[in-house]
């Protein structure tokens, strides 16, 4: 991505013939550039390591607490836990089972024992509660020797740190390479970004691709081809097998960037289309033939969409004093003994939707009260104590997690306005804003669901810190306020 090239005028389709006069590509990545974002990957390396191994190492033994901020991998069947085990279940062989049960026996021992012996006996039921993604990274690195939790949390982390460069790569093209540091400090420190890796969840990986995805939509549209047009479509896809809701970037993101180039033609377009589906459709097609040789239900990318679905549909979620919070709604549901965990999910998912008949009328305030929450903009001291209490997020990573969002609010409004004043196109970015209100107002406003939209506001934070420090430097200048010396300052270069 650091070749020359001929750069797009302000406000031409970057799809469109190349200028006759060639300048660097705003790819373009110069060797100080790149000890700097290095130097601050590693600071945020350091960080993610310090936290797992200093401040939160894994309670040791188990629920002791010896240590007052211990990460409690083993409290019980938890997001974490199920992750963990299943992927050491899978480096022995067993292919997506359910470890509740694979290391249940004997019954007179505590679970939280039971999973730190690690015995598997049986029985070993097929179970897809999450995407493969995260798993079976876990299940490589457990084929390497590197098995334990603490193992698979430094790991997670060596991944999740990824997201600081790519995050810069975003705002270098966005912007400049002031942005592309702002970014890379940004993102290096911010508590909501570091704060996953540490703790056995998929968003460790599913943030780095998210900004993968980001930084892909724009180096395809400056260069419209089928290698680029199916490297999206790849990431994108990889993506949602991590977190299953990015199923909604195909449409919302790979398709507008693709038949949105108005300068090919149907038949171009067509063909890049061509390339990125079929990018996508070698990540999908295996995993889905899969799944439906396990379970006699149709699956989609895992069979726990009904849980989650039912998990916000009561009377508490609908009517209580936490208005919309996760709650996890009792699954009061009969199920056959005899079940699998598609037809269990199927069961559940209906009891969800007949609620939701039921309680057709109070739905909207639901959905708003999901969505506001998830932006932090209503029941935040419950949304805290929801990531403190339940979550295990830690106190202080959750409040000041909150204080540096904040803090981007509005950075994140000037880069906007800088981008749309020179023509560059907002919407690739505005989609993940999309993709996770559309989560929210389908299950709840979790903060941790947020992620994806967390690094496209560090990233357009940091364009909007870069365009108002340009201003400033305008105005000391002496240049005149209004017109091209205001936030549209902020051009590339």
């Amino acid at each position: 991505m650091s070749d020359v090239t001929a750069a797009p005028a302000p406000g031409a389709d970057p799809a469109g013939p190349e200028t006759a006069v060639a300048r660097p590509s705003p790819w373009t990545v110069d060797r100080a550039l790149l000890l700097i974002v290095a130097g601050l990957t590693v600071l945020g390396l350091g960080i993610r390591w310090y936290n797992i191994l200093e401040v939160r190492p894994i309670c040791d033994p188990p629920r002791s607490r010896d240590v007052p901020t211990c990460f409690d991998l083993y409290a019980g069947t938890n997001d974490p836990l199920y992750g963990h085990l299943q992927a050491r279940l899978i480096a022995d062989g067993h292919w997506f089972v359910n470890p509740f049960t694979a290391i249940s026996q004997p019954d007179d021992v505590p679970f939280p024992e039971r999973a730190l012996a690690y015995e598997p006996s049986g029985p070993f039921v097929d179970s897809v509660g999450d995407p493969p993604v995260y798993q079976l990274f876990l299940a490589a690195a457990s084929a390497l020797g590197f098995e334990s939790g603490q193992s698979h949390r430094l790991l997670s982390a060596l991944v999740g740190v990824s997201v600081v460069p790519l995050t810069a790569l975003l705002a270098l093209r966005l912007a400049s390479r002031r942005a592309a540091i702002a970014a890379a400090a940004i993102a290096a420190v911010h508590p909501l970004l570091w704060i996953n890796d540490g703790m056995l969840l998929s968003e460790a990986v599913y943030a780095p691709l998210v900004a993968l995805a980001l930084v892909l939509t724009y180096w395809f549209r400056d260069g419209p081809s089928p290698r680029r047009a199916a490297a999206l479509g790849f990431v994108v896809m990889l993506a949602a097998h991590t977190r299953a809701e990015a199923m909604v970037l195909v449409p919302m993101l790979v398709l507008p960037a693709v038949l949105g180039l108005r300068r090919r033609s149907w038949r171009q377009r067509g063909a890049l289309l061509g390339a990125a589906a079929a990018a996508g459709a070698a990540l999908f097609v295996p995993w889905n033939a899969y799944l439906n040789t396990k379970f006699d239900r149709p699956v989609l990318m895992t069979a726990a969409s009904g849980a989650v679905l039912h998990a916000s549909a009561c009377d508490e979620h609908f009517y209580g004093a936490e208005l919309a919070l996760f709650i996890y709604c009792p699954a009061d549901v009969e199920i056959p003994p005899d079940a699998d965990e598609a037809e269990r999910d199927a069961l559940v998912r209906d009891a969800a939707i007949e609620y939701l008949r039921d309680h057709a009328r109070r739905l909207p305030v639901v959905v708003a009260a999901r969505v506001l929450r998830m932006w932090d903009l209503y029941g935040v001291q419950g949304n805290l104590n929801m990531n403190i209490g339940v979550e295990d997020r830690g106190r202080l990573p959750s409040r000041t997690g909150l204080w540096t969002y904040y803090a981007l609010l509005p950075l994140a409004a000037a880069g906007a306005a800088s981008m749309r004043h020179r023509r560059l196109p907002v919407w690739p970015l505005l989609t993940v804003a999309v993709m996770v209100t559309i989560t929210a107002a389908l299950t709840f406003g979790l903060t941790r669901y947020r992620v994806p939209a967390d690094v496209m506001l560090v990233a357009l934070g940091a364009v909007g810190l870069d365009a108002i420090t340009r201003w400033v430097q305008a105005r000391r200048a002496g240049r005149r306020d209004g017109g091209s010396a205001g936030l549209s300052a902020a051009a590339p270069g």
